[in-house]
């Protein structure tokens, strides 16, 4: 599966504070915000938004001029290719963001391929309520082996980091923590804004391969036992979501101008296998 790549780098301290994020598809701009945000470790007190130089991207209710436009109806290709994400307006964390020219395939081992990843970065995360501290930190004012907090500074140990000192900032990511699933995403979105809808801009596609789903596991034999053995393990739902995962992975892999019957049910088998 094909992901665009994102280079976002703080305005802070680019070279010591940035992600190279990997993005599947089109996500709308409240999706990619708490996608963004949760590669920089936010905990998400605040709400976010986006900026280029045509226009804004706010929460639906910051809308105040023909200017702005909500997070829920656009889009990452609305931003086009360099944009500015900020999250918490009063702290005002800016993050200068490229869409890079290379995109990167990748296939989840798992049944399901992630909204994005971390393929790259530097720093620990947004200091939570506290910019002054990580900003004098990055500056030098502040003794990387210290964990003193002084309030009259405005000095203080992040809240939303597991740090022992300031100076742990700069420990290496464990990019096996910064992979990102489209539920999680929107479940912050949903804290956030109770009414969000998500639009994945797939939705036709995915209605398709549910209904083809959903038919196999009464008519397919072979789908039918696969998923009878899944149900005994997980969840009615989550089972089912492994089925449609496998025939979603199908219809990406066969060209339909030339696949015939049999090469659809060979390859979705080849997948179902996986799942047994």
């Amino acid at each position: 599966m094909e992901y665009k790549k994102i280079k976002i780098t703080s305005k802070d301290n680019p070279k010591r504070f940035y992600r190279i994020l990997a993005v599947k598809g089109d996500p709308d701009l409240n999706m990619l915000g708490a996608l963004i945000g949760s590669s920089l470790n936010a905990f998400f007190g605040h709400y976010y938004m986006f900026y280029n130089k045509q226009a804004s991207y706010v929460p639906d209710d910051w809308i105040e001029s023909d200017s702005d436009y909500g997070l829920n109806s656009s889009h990452l290709s609305d931003l086009q290719d360099s944009f500015t994400y900020v999250y918490d307006t009063g702290e005002s964390w800016e993050f200068d963001c490229k869409v890079m020219k290379r995109t990167i395939q990748y296939e989840s081992d798992v049944w399901e391929n992630p909204l994005g990843f971390v393929v790259e970065g530097k720093g620990q995360g947004i200091f939570e309520d506290d910019h002054m501290t990580l900003f004098r930190y990055l500056n030098g004012e502040i003794d990387p082996n210290s964990n003193e907090e002084i309030p009259e500074l405005h000095q203080s140990m992040p809240y939303n980091l597991d740090l022992d000192v300031y100076g742990d900032f700069d420990l290496p990511l464990n990019l096996d923590d910064y992979v990102y699933f489209e539920n999680d995403m929107k479940m912050i979105c949903q804290h956030l804004d109770p009414d969000y809808e998500y639009d994945s801009r797939e939705n036709d596609l995915l209605d398709e391969v549910l209904k083809n789903a959903a038919l196999s596991i009464f008519m397919d034999d072979f789908t039918n036992q696969v998923y009878r053995k899944l149900i005994e393990k997980y969840d009615v739902n989550d089972a089912f979501d492994m089925i449609v995962n496998c025939y979603f992975k199908t219809f990406k892999e066969l060209d339909e101008s030339t696949a015939t019957e049999e090469l659809f049910f060979s390859t979705i088998k080849k997948h179902l296998k996986k799942l047994k």
